[in-house]
């Protein structure tokens, strides 16, 4: 009777189990050890081969063997969530789904992710009604922290199909909208959000409104819709002040420092992203944190202070991975890359590689394109100018594929491109064409890097009144809210031009000499090669 409940409680079991199954409270299994059906390790007791549970377990008749199973599930209730549940289970229980339930959530608030999913693909095996509707629903926000961002779509679109009302429906769209921003499918995105808002127009929902807002304004950031994107981020922040949640009103203040970012106000950008931070550190909202850490210090970044900036870098990468959230950390990547092209190429290398990896991960495939160019930026500055071109022209390549794309990154992507190619027509073609898609209003991170490569790429050519120019709209376009980072390239461009002009004159060479100190004192290490060389 002992080793028929004992292969009820699988191959590694405690002595309390197995009395309180057979209704023992001094029974000792010696008589099974000395039988070398047992033995002891660490406290517990350990079938001595699985053949042997499983060979014991298999006579046992099914309603015996269910009855075991409820009596262990019964044992388990208070002290392993995860065993109640399994026995649940196992002895066909019909509250089997929700005790599966209520596990995979323990297990996901311990950060156990793996054990968690299993549980919650069991729950929604076996459940229905609420119970099917929350496990989906479980299973969506573990796929996005495992980054099976497809997985995660798949869930929640599951959780939609069996919502009972609006309120539920809305919720399961927003998961699916969620999903699509990873993978970056933005007309899908924006047909299943207007399908959410149609669910939640008629019902007191403000939280979920908030969070239709800030997905729309992304869209609209993306697409360099600056206008569009401002209105929807103000909306979000009315609806999380309505929903009183301060979690929703510190990622508005996130989101509109996007807004800010995007139409080259980095200093709003910076003071938005700054009051984002402050609270969510005030009330612990980690996730809030480690989403906008990165984005602060790109504007950081634009305010010449890139020691800080990949301070934050480093902080919201670390936060990241510790939350299991994927989009951050290869933001986090993306913005150190761009940080480090500038102060130190065998790192930002390095950070290139694994956002590569990161980004393949969970299916962003807009971020993983972005992530070559700057490898081919690298290349080039390190002296291999074909793979340079290369890297930088698939990059190009895969933006021209979607409207979108090269309006959220084209500007700066053709800069590169102009950068590291190597005949003059080709250059000042892919200038011209810069500038076009610059003309139809874009992101500021375009007009920021094409003019500075834009710069680079006359003082390349010697043609010293375009270099000027080009220095004259990169200052321009930051004049409504002036920018160190504008300033910097600008007034490098036209010294450089002067000095292409004049040559080694005493005064030229002074003024060389002072602005290497000057960007020495910055720490933008790689702008410094071309003055040297003059020298």
């Amino acid at each position: 009777n002992a080793i028929l409940a004992a292969s009820v409680l699988g191959n590694r079991f405690e002595l309390a189990a197995l009395r309180y199954l057979i209704g023992s409270a001094s029974y000792d299994c010696r008589s099974l050890v000395t039988h070398k059906l047992l033995r002891i390790e660490d406290e517990e007791y350990v079938f001595s081969h699985a053949l042997i549970r499983d060979g014991t377990n298999a006579s046992l008749l099914r309603d015996r063997r269910r009855e075991l199973h409820l009596r262990a599930a019964e044992f388990y209730r208070d002290c392993d969530l995860t065993l109640h549940a399994e026995h649940l289970d196992r002895g066909n229980a019909p509250e089997a789904g929700a005790a599966l339930l209520a596990a995979a959530t323990e297990a996901t608030e311990r950060v156990r992710y793996e054990s968690a999913f299993h549980l919650a693909m069991r729950a929604a095996e076996i459940g229905s009604g609420s119970v099917l509707y929350q496990a989906q629903m479980l299973l969506g926000d573990l796929s996005r922290r495992l980054g099976k961002s497809r997985e995660m779509i798949e869930a929640y679109r599951a959780a939609c199909d069996v919502a009972q009302d609006n309120a539920e429906r809305c919720r399961a769209l927003l998961g699916v909208a969620e999903g699509l921003r990873i993978i970056e499918v933005q007309d899908e995105l924006l047909r299943t959000l207007d399908e959410a808002g149609r669910a939640a127009s008629s019902l007191p929902l403000p939280k979920e409104q908030a969070r239709i807002c800030q997905l729309q304004g992304g869209v609209h950031f993306t697409r360099g819709n600056i206008e569009a994107c401002l209105c929807e981020n103000k909306r979000s922040l009315d609806f999380a002040r309505e929903a009183g949640s301060r979690e929703l009103e510190a990622q508005a203040y996130g989101n509109l420092g996007d807004a800010e970012f995007a139409a080259g106000r980095m200093i709003s950008a910076h003071e938005r992203f700054d009051q984002c931070l402050s609270l969510s550190r005030d009330h612990g909202f980690e996730n809030v944190i480690a989403a906008n850490l990165s984005m602060r210090g790109q504007t950081l970044l634009y305010l010449c202070r890139p020691r800080d900036a990949l301070a934050d870098c480093k902080a919201a990468l670390k936060l990241a991975r510790k939350l299991f959230n994927p989009r951050a950390e290869v933001v986090a990547l993306l913005v150190g890359v761009y940080i480090l092209e500038l102060t130190d190429t065998v790192v930002a290398r390095d950070w290139a590689r694994t956002g590569i990896e990161a980004a393949n991960r969970i299916g962003a495939t807009r971020f993983e394109h972005v992530f070559r160019e700057y490898l081919g930026r690298i290349s080039a500055m390190e002296g291999d100018a074909k793979e340079a071109e290369q890297l930088v022209a698939s990059a190009v390549e895969s933006f021209r594929q979607s409207e979108s794309n090269m309006l959220f990154l084209g500007g700066r992507a053709l800069g590169s491109l102009a950068l590291v190619s190597d005949t003059a027509d080709r250059r000042r073609t892919l200038l011209k064409e810069g500038e076009d898609l610059l003309a139809k209003g874009v992101g500021a991170h375009n007009p920021l890097w094409f003019y500075r490569d834009a710069i680079e790429v006359s003082l390349d050519l010697e043609d010293w009144d375009e270099a000027e120019r080009y220095a004259r709209c990169l200052e321009s376009y930051t004049s409504a809210q002036p920018l160190p980072w504008s300033h910097f390239f600008s007034a490098r461009g036209r010294v450089l031009a002067k000095a292409g002009r004049a040559g080694r004159g005493e005064v030229v060479t002074g003024e060389l000499r002072a602005f290497v100190e000057n960007t020495c004192s910055i720490g933008f290490a790689k702008t410094v090669a071309r003055i040297e060389s003059f020298l």
